[in-house]
């Protein structure tokens, strides 16, 4: 069977959780011994890099001008097209929601469905973003749909009338990230006292102000721990407002970006991740969090209890007083952080790398078997 990929996520994204799962969709199904290729044209991605050669037909670029990633989009459309067509695939599973109408051949689609926040958050997105009306035109021209959790699948189908044949659940397979022990001496870790992690974008429903708020309530915590943000971008002034209005100290929140393996050797140091999020169409930190021993204190809400079952505490998300609480309990009790990171290990084991490959194998094949 001949798979293609097509290049849209690839020129978004230079490292994030959607291209970093169809980079191992494509590596897992090639080691299956399925006839994979990512048309990335004139992508950005750093993680193609490490894919063999023959998985990808593009160039990275080091960086886009700026403003001109929708350009790019174009460019990439043109380009990647032809190649396709010629390269004739069964499959063409697409990476993100296209503005185009994709490919004239007959050739069977695929999209994955990865949540529902522009439609449930409208309000937490500028009004010229187009993500609403890009993702409805995927949906109609898939054949096939795949959804990363039940709950994304229940959000997709309160929202659209769709056939739930067409439909399938598939969790995200973990791959582990690159550990590396020669990063130990860190300058930003030895600067730290021991340390809450947050991971990723912090606006919006990602909840990152309850979370300060919560944590700023207490005076243990105040005294006892700083908090450490990884990736997500600088904090904006009226982060930095918020931050001093609160009463943090300088520095005891701070952000940091940086590699997969200064990522990994962070979960590994930190007290414990959390993960207050309002809203998550699966949650991929939380499995990282689970592989690098960082015990979860993380939101009720959404997908977040399916992905990460009994190895996190968990909070109301919209209550300061109920996430307050739950961080003193945890980070207060050796013992509670043992048990977590005991359950952690198997329920890392429920979400295997190959075997989201596999199932993900298992619907291509049922839509070219008629």
């Amino acid at each position: 069977m001949k798979i293609a990929y097509d290049h849209q996520i690839f020129c978004w994204q230079a490292f994030g959780g959607i291209s970093r799962y169809f980079k191992n969709l494509a590596l897992d199904l090639n080691d299956l011994n399925e006839d994979v290729k990512i048309f990335a044209g004139l992508h950005r991605n750093h993680y193609l890099l490490n894919l063999p050669e023959k998985l990808v037909s593009g160039l990275q670029l080091p960086f886009y001008p700026p403003k001109s990633a929708r350009a790019f989009q174009f460019l990439n459309h043109n380009i990647t097209s032809r190649k396709i067509n010629k390269w004739n695939p069964d499959i063409l599973h697409e990476t993100y929601y296209s503005i185009f109408k994709k490919n004239k051949s007959k050739v069977k689609k695929v999209i994955t469905i990865h949540d529902m926040t522009h439609e449930l958050f409208p309000e937490m997105f500028s009004r010229f973003d187009n993500s609403r009306a890009w993702k409805k035109n995927a949906i109609k021209r898939a054949d096939h749909i795949i959804c990363i959790s039940n709950n994304t699948k229940n959000d997709l189908m309160s929202l659209y009338n769709l056939n739930e044949n067409n439909i399938s659940v598939i969790h995200h397979g973990y791959k582990s990230l690159t550990a590396d022990d020669s990063i130990s001496s860190l300058s930003e870790i030895n600067k730290l006292k021991p340390f809450l992690l947050f991971v990723g974008h912090r606006s919006g429903y990602k909840n990152f102000n309850k979370f300060l708020k919560g944590f700023s309530a207490s005076r243990s915590l105040m005294q006892d721990f700083d908090i450490l943000c990884f990736g997500g971008g600088k904090f904006s002034a009226a982060e930095i407002f918020n931050i001093k209005s609160l009463g943090f100290r300088d520095t005891q929140v701070r952000y940091v970006s940086g590699s997969d393996a200064e990522l990994s050797f962070y979960y590994s140091q930190s007290r414990a991740f959390i993960y207050p999020s309002l809203y998550e169409g699966f949650g991929f930190p939380l499995l990282e969090a689970m592989a690098f021993n960082s015990p979860i204190i993380a939101s009720n809400a959404s997908s977040i209890p399916e992905v990460a079952g009994d190895a996190a505490l968990y909070f109301d998300p919209n209550s300061s007083d109920d996430i307050c609480q739950k961080i003193e309990q945890l980070v207060y009790s050796d013992n509670l952080i043992r048990s977590l990171k005991l359950i952690a290990k198997q329920q890392l084991l429920k979400f295997n790398s190959i075997e989201c490959a596999k199932k993900t194998l298992s619907v291509y094949k049922s839509l070219i078997s008629y």
